[in-house]
């Protein structure tokens, strides 16, 4: 969240996370659906969104956001 919060100059929190996955590859893929807060740099406006966002953790544990896009959680099938 900190990664978009620099990028759209605001400050984005965390308040749930709906879904969480890994995949392995050369590192780990973690894929995850949350719901956000997220406030302009002077806090003036506030609004919640649904955001799924895969964060890349490579051999070196070095974490990079490989994903940040607005959409709803996706029903797991059964």
């Amino acid at each position: 969240a900190q990664a978009q919060g620099k990028k759209q100059n605001a400050e984005i929190t965390v308040n749930t996370i709906h879904k969480a996955e890994s995949q392995l590859v050369q590192g780990t893929n973690f894929r995850l659906c949350m719901e956000v807060s997220i406030a302009n740099a002077d806090e003036s406006v506030e609004y919640k969104q649904m955001v799924l966002a895969v964060v890349y953790r490579n051999l070196k544990q070095q974490y990079s956001l490989s994903k940040w896009t607005e959409e709803e959680c996706a029903e797991e099938e059964e």
